[in-house]
Protein backbone atom coordinates (compact mmCIF):
# COMPACT_ATOMS: atom_id res chain seq x y z
CA UNK A 1 0.00 0.00 0.00
CA UNK A 2 0.91 3.45 -1.03
CA UNK A 3 1.95 6.22 1.80
CA UNK A 4 3.11 9.28 1.73
CA UNK A 5 7.04 9.78 1.98
CA UNK A 6 6.80 11.80 5.24
CA UNK A 7 4.34 9.81 7.14
CA UNK A 8 7.64 7.64 8.33
CA UNK A 9 9.53 10.87 9.14
CA UNK A 10 6.38 12.37 11.38
CA UNK A 11 6.47 8.92 13.00
CA UNK A 12 9.83 8.66 13.65
CA UNK A 13 11.20 12.04 14.78
CA UNK A 14 7.52 13.18 16.35
CA UNK A 15 5.58 15.90 14.71
CA UNK A 16 6.06 18.32 17.72
CA UNK A 17 9.79 18.02 17.33
CA UNK A 18 11.59 21.42 16.30
CA UNK A 19 13.75 21.43 12.55
CA UNK A 20 16.54 22.74 14.59
CA UNK A 21 16.34 19.60 16.73
CA UNK A 22 17.07 17.98 13.44
CA UNK A 23 21.20 16.98 13.69
CA UNK A 24 23.07 15.15 11.22
CA UNK A 25 23.43 12.40 13.48
CA UNK A 26 19.55 12.04 14.17
CA UNK A 27 18.78 12.43 10.22
CA UNK A 28 21.38 9.06 9.29
CA UNK A 29 19.21 6.96 12.26
CA UNK A 30 16.64 7.96 10.02
CA UNK A 31 17.74 7.28 6.79
CA UNK A 32 19.19 4.10 7.93
CA UNK A 33 16.07 2.92 9.63
CA UNK A 34 13.44 0.07 9.48
CA UNK A 35 10.75 2.85 8.65
CA UNK A 36 12.98 3.78 5.34
CA UNK A 37 14.86 0.64 4.16
CA UNK A 38 11.73 -1.96 4.98
CA UNK A 39 8.61 -2.83 4.43
CA UNK A 40 5.71 -2.89 6.97
CA UNK A 41 5.94 -7.28 6.54
CA UNK A 42 9.44 -6.85 7.48
CA UNK A 43 11.23 -7.25 4.52
CA UNK A 44 13.50 -5.43 2.80
CA UNK A 45 12.22 -2.19 0.90
CA UNK A 46 12.51 -2.10 -2.86
CA UNK A 47 15.33 0.60 -4.07
CA UNK A 48 13.46 2.84 -5.80
CA UNK A 49 10.73 3.55 -2.86
CA UNK A 50 13.64 4.00 -0.41
CA UNK A 51 15.35 6.38 -2.72
CA UNK A 52 12.26 8.17 -3.07
CA UNK A 53 11.74 8.55 1.10
CA UNK A 54 14.94 10.25 1.34
CA UNK A 55 14.85 11.97 -1.58
CA UNK A 56 11.83 13.08 -0.34
CA UNK A 57 13.70 13.77 2.86
CA UNK A 58 16.37 15.78 1.79
CA UNK A 59 14.00 18.23 -0.93
CA UNK A 60 12.03 19.06 2.83
CA UNK A 61 15.31 20.05 4.47
CA UNK A 62 16.49 22.19 1.48
CA UNK A 63 13.53 23.64 1.35
CA UNK A 64 13.63 24.75 5.13
CA UNK A 65 17.04 25.81 5.03
CA UNK A 66 16.38 27.98 1.61
CA UNK A 67 13.71 29.44 3.81
CA UNK A 68 16.11 30.02 6.54
CA UNK A 69 14.53 27.61 8.89
CA UNK A 70 17.34 25.54 9.73
CA UNK A 71 21.14 26.44 9.05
Amino acid sequence: AWRHPTTGQLTHFGASTPLAELTPKKIQNYMDSDAVTKTKSGKAAAKPGVDKTRRAFRMALEWARAAKWIE
